[in-house]
């Protein structure tokens, strides 16, 4: 899975005078993030650093059991193997999945669009008649 990309809209213009578009933002992140490293910068308490590292938890992690909650705490291996569960759960659940046909040149499949919070899937239907009549070099 990918890091989260963060995208910012730019004033530019082109020939055709368009004067805004999105571009990727390297340095972008989340209102909590951003909260939490202006504490860092500005109120070095450690309670306050605690606390928002909490509130980003419970964002992230949503509703778990307190077990889980209990393991945050711990080591750093802990930590990493829930970083990474964190980023599956965020890329797994399907949120919208239709039936769609995929254009290509020459060439019309048919099949399930699927999207993810980070992912478009296209999956074809191998068993519709089109399919198995399309030439397996294409």
């Amino acid at each position: 899975s990918r890091p989260r990309e963060f995208w910012r809209l730019d004033y530019w213009e082109d020939d055709l005078r368009r004067r805004r578009r999105f571009v990727r933002n390297p340095l972008g992140s989340t209102h909590p993030e951003a909260t939490l490293r202006a504490a860092r910068e500005h109120a070095p308490h450690e309670d306050i650093l605690v606390k928002g590292k909490q509130s980003i938890k419970s964002q992230v992690l949503g509703n778990q059991n307190s077990e889980s909650e209990i393991l945050l705490e711990g080591d750093d291996d802990i930590m990493s193997f829930m970083e990474e569960r964190e980023v599956e759960n965020l890329t797994g659940p399907v949120s919208l999945s239709t039936p769609a046909q995929l254009v290509a040149p020459s060439v019309v499949v048919k099949g399930t669009l699927s999207i993810t919070l980070s992912e478009l899937y296209f999956e074809v239907d191998e068993e519709d008649p089109s399919f198995k009549k399309i030439d397996p070099k294409v």
